[in-house]
């Protein structure tokens, strides 16, 4: 038998195994690409920093400016700066009217924007103050929420922006926003920051500027108040007690001259007349003194006051009122100093009854309903047009009216005046029993 074979065994070509390389050599970029990327990082912490040093000096500067009209176009000036753009506006809410106002514009339509409104919810400023974010558009072509009748209406093209809001404690009063980098770059999320924090920095110096210009208002207005109430009480001397102890001393000339000729029937009239204007100047100064602090307000309170103040006019024949206190009324006490107010708006009616409606009988009443004290002032003077010279009040010299709508909202109270030419006037006062004085909000 033939021996049978193995078949043969054939080798199978192998790719060449390729050579080795160094650890991590084929990993790692080019050098010279390596370099160009640490220089990038290199000059972008660098422009970072020098980002972050002009903030601290802006916000240093930002604190000392309590100017707000100076504040707010510092601040927007120094967002362009920062952000190296070529435009911006910085908008404050209106909480009155919930809209956003373009308070500061620079670059694009520059002054003629300055004074615009909007809706607080209408375009990208509107978004970011609803939603309290920060936003960056990098194309506003293809962002439905970019306000565009803007720039047609100013011949202005914005085409990138980047839109913070402006908050402080929690509470939006506005957005700050620029437009258009110079360069023609993208604004980056390093700029969102840096503007972020600017934003915040600005929005601490605006409110501690409008708390001072709301200070420095009321300053005003207190000190013009006080400088009515002194040419008032100028007034009220001089015509009265000043005319009176003028009088005075030429009766006492005059009983001089009688005790010298011996007429002494003729001295004791004289003297029977000075003893009546003593009395009436007397009673004068006390009225005065009552007026400008009335003790018994403060010992047995409003309704008290009230009466003692109406029975001294009533008694001095100065004018006919009455005055009239529902029962449910007089065991009411008025927190705090509320009862001052309330006497001080009696008094402030009852004098433009004096001055405006002189021989006009007046009644006062006061009611209480619903937790509410109701105090009407009524009088039956000639009466005027209440639209008319609300329009024209800022032309006129007196503050009367002012003084007393001011001291109503003092009170969280309301002050109506009805009146109308040969129907007298009445001014009904409403405030609610647990009334406090209380310092007026300033105008957000």
């Amino acid at each position: 038998m033939a021996s049978q074979s193995l078949p043969a065994t054939h080798d199978v070509p192998r790719e060449p195994a390729p050579a080795s390389t160094a650890p991590g050599q084929a990993d790692s970029p080019r050098p010279e690409l390596y370099a160009a990327q640490l220089e990038q990082s290199r000059q972008q912490a660098e422009d970072q920093l020098l980002a972050l040093r002009t903030l601290q000096q802006i916000a240093q500067s930002l604190t000392s400016e309590l100017n707000l009209d100076k504040l707010l176009r510092k601040v927007l000036r120094s967002a362009l700066d920062v952000m190296e753009a070529d435009a911006g506006s910085l908008l404050l809410h209106d909480p009155a009217t919930d809209q956003l106002v373009f308070e500061v514009i620079e670059g694009g339509a520059s002054e003629a924007l300055k004074g615009r409104r909007m809706s607080s919810a209408d375009g990208i400023a509107g978004w970011v103050f609803t939603h309290g974010e920060s936003l960056i558009v990098d194309d506003t072509s293809k962002d439905n929420r970019f306000y565009a009748d803007i720039d047609k209406s100013f011949g202005h093209k914005t085409w990138s922006l980047i839109c913070v809001p402006l908050i402080i404690t929690g509470k939006k009063i506005g957005v700050l926003e620029v437009l258009n980098k110079i360069s023609g770059a993208r604004f980056t999320s390093a700029d969102r920051d840096i503007l972020s924090a600017l934003a915040a920095q600005s929005a601490i110096a605006i409110e501690n500027a409008r708390l001072y210009q709301d200070l420095w208002e009321e300053r005003n207005r207190i000190l013009a108040v006080e400088e009515e109430v002194r040419k008032e009480l100028a007034r009220d001397v001089h015509d009265g007690p000043a005319q009176l102890l003028s009088a005075m001393v030429m009766n006492i000339r005059f009983i001089q001259a009688l005790l010298t000729d011996n007429s002494i029937s003729s001295v004791q009239d004289e003297l029977h007349s000075l003893e009546d204007l003593a009395t009436r100047t007397l009673r004068q100064i006390r009225e005065l003194l009552f007026d400008q602090r009335p003790l018994i307000l403060e010992t047995q309170g409003l309704f008290a006051a009230l009466e003692t103040y109406v029975r001294n006019l009533a008694t001095s024949g100065e004018m006919a009122i009455t005055l009239d206190v529902a029962q449910a009324c007089k065991p009411i006490k008025l927190p705090g100093k509320a009862d001052r107010t309330v006497f001080s708006i009696v008094q402030e009616a009852i004098g433009n009854v004096k001055k405006h409606a002189r021989g006009a009988s007046v009644h006062i009443t006061i009611t209480h309903q619903n937790g509410h004290l109701t105090v009407s002032v009524k009088d039956t003077g000639p009466g005027f047009d209440v639209n008319q010279v609300k329009d024209t009040y800022d032309q006129r010299g007196s503050l009367g009216l002012l003084n007393m709508q001011e001291r109503a909202q003092q009170l969280g109270g309301v002050l109506r005046i009805e009146s109308a030419l040969g129907q007298g006037t009445e001014v009904i006062l409403t405030v609610p029993l647990n009334a406090q004085p209380r310092t007026l909000s300033p105008r957000a």
